[in-house]
């Protein structure tokens, strides 16, 4: 279960679902459209979204694309993890460092679970370009 009770986020959530990895065409598109789909949501309701295989940003930004220089604000952070470690690690070494996740999930290629996102949640909301760099690149 996803943590962060019943707060509402401000995200890009693309309204076509797939049911498998989306082609370089397709995520080319989708990168074109999901700036245009600002949603404010919880983050269970993602999290089912997620799982019905629609395609999220964790921001959202000013039209008329996607980029960093249309950025507009952002609460949550997700990492990918490819290779290297499994979630259950992941998970150990968030509480080692005290920075526990919203809630993470398989992505499309993950083959027995070895590839996952990790979606972290900030306490408020940032609409700071420089603060959203610093605490990405973290």
């Amino acid at each position: 279960m996803p943590r962060g009770g019943g707060s509402i986020y401000n995200i890009c959530l693309d309204d076509q679902s797939f049911s498998k990895k989306p082609s370089k065409h397709e995520v080319a598109e989708i990168s074109q459209r999901i700036a245009s789909m600002p949603q404010t949501i919880s983050l269970a309701d993602l999290a089912i979204k997620l799982t019905e295989g629609h395609t999220f940003s964790p921001a959202q930004f000013h039209l008329p694309e996607r980029s960093n220089e249309n950025w507009c604000r952002q609460q949550l952070f997700a990492l990918d993890f490819d290779e290297g470690l499994t979630l259950e690690q992941a998970i150990v070494r968030c509480r080692q460092y005290g920075i526990m996740p919203g809630f993470a999930y398989s992505t499309f290629s993950s083959v027995k679970d070895n590839k996952f996102r990790v979606v972290f949640v900030m306490g408020n909301e940032i609409e700071d370009a420089r603060l959203r760099t610093i605490i990405q690149e973290a």
